[in-house]
């Protein structure tokens, strides 16, 4: 059994390049009764808040925010970094005892 969930994205956003929306303007006003910082992944907005926060997205897309450097180009340059990859195996074992 698969477990998915269909979504439509109507605006997909570089953050190396695009500005994305702050935190410190969820946690105002209305959105701010929502933890926007849950521990584990599978958050849920309740129905009440997904009205505003569909107009403050909108609001915040519709006025082209560029994104804010977070240091010069030259303190990157030569920078080491890591990546992590996360992969899934599939075993034979496990499907079989789904049968």
């Amino acid at each position: 059994m698969a477990l998915l969930v269909r979504i439509r994205l109507d605006v997909l956003r570089n953050p190396g390049r695009e500005a994305v929306y702050p935190l410190a303007k969820l946690k105002r006003d209305v959105l701010g009764s929502m933890n926007w910082e849950p521990p584990s992944s599978g958050l849920e907005i309740p129905a009440p808040l997904t009205g505003q926060l569909e107009r403050e997205w909108s609001k915040f897309v519709d006025k082209g925010v560029a994104a804010v450097p977070t240091a010069a180009a030259s303190a990157l340059e030569g920078l080491r970094t890591e990546t992590v990859t996360y992969s899934r195996g599939r075993s034979k074992r496990a499907r079989s005892a789904l049968r």
